[in-house]
C-alpha cells in the first residue's frame, strides 16, 4: 500500500507542472525489478561505473543527468518527488553508490529528505545539485550536511569528478 500511497502522492505534485513535464513518457515511477545474480552481473557489465540516484522535480534535469551518466557507464535511477525517492532509495540501498539529490524539491528543502536516507543507509553519499551557490546550500543544509555539492548547470566532467571526490 506505501507504493500505492506513494504514487498518488507524486501525481498530485504532477499536476501542477506544466503540459509538457505531464506529458512526457512516465519511467519515473517504475519500481526497480528484483534483481538476480544474472541481472547483476549484466548491471555491472553494461554500467562498470556503478548505480547512482538521482532526485529531482524536474523531469528534463533527470533526463539530462541520466543521460550524462549513461555516456560514463554509470546508471541511472530516478525520482521526481519525495515519496518516489524515499522508496527507491529503499529499494536500491547497497546497490547504489550515491545520490545526486536537489536542494529544493517544490517548495520545500531537501534537508529532510536527506535525514530520511541516512537513516535508511548512511554508507551513501548524497551530493546535493543546485542553483544556488555553495555557501546558501551550506545554510540551508546546516542540520545535516551534504557529502558533496554540484552547482547547476553541470558538465559531464563535473558529475564525474563530484562522484570520485565523494566516493562511500
Amino acid at each position: 500500500q506505501g507504493g500505492a500511497d506513494a504514487q498518488a502522492h507524486c501525481e498530485r505534485q504532477q499536476q501542477s507542472k506544466s503540459f509538457f513535464h505531464r506529458f512526457l513518457p512516465d519511467v519515473i515511477h517504475s519500481p526497480a525489478p528484483e534483481r538476480t545474480s544474472e541481472d547483476a552481473d549484466l548491471i555491472r557489465k553494461e554500467f562498470p561505473g556503478g548505480e547512482v540516484l538521482v532526485v529531482d522535480d524536474n523531469r528534463s534535469v533527470l533526463r539530462i543527468t541520466a543521460a550524462l551518466l549513461r555516456t560514463q557507464k554509470i546508471a541511472a535511477h530516478v525520482a521526481d518527488c519525495r515519496a518516489d525517492a524515499l522508496r527507491k532509495f529503499g529499494e536500491l540501498s547497497g546497490r547504489i553508490r550515491a545520490v545526486f539529490l536537489d536542494a529544493q524539491l517544490g517548495d520545500e528543502i531537501s534537508v529532510g529528505l536527506l535525514q530520511n536516507m541516512r537513516d535508511i543507509d548512511a554508507h551513501v553519499p548524497i551530493i546535493v545539485v543546485s542553483g544556488y551557490s555553495k555557501g546558501e546550500v551550506d545554510a540551508m543544509f546546516l542540520k545535516a550536511p551534504p557529502d558533496g555539492y554540484l552547482m547547476k548547470p553541470y558538465t559531464v566532467s563535473e558529475l564525474q569528478a563530484v562522484l570520485e571526490t565523494t566516493k562511500g
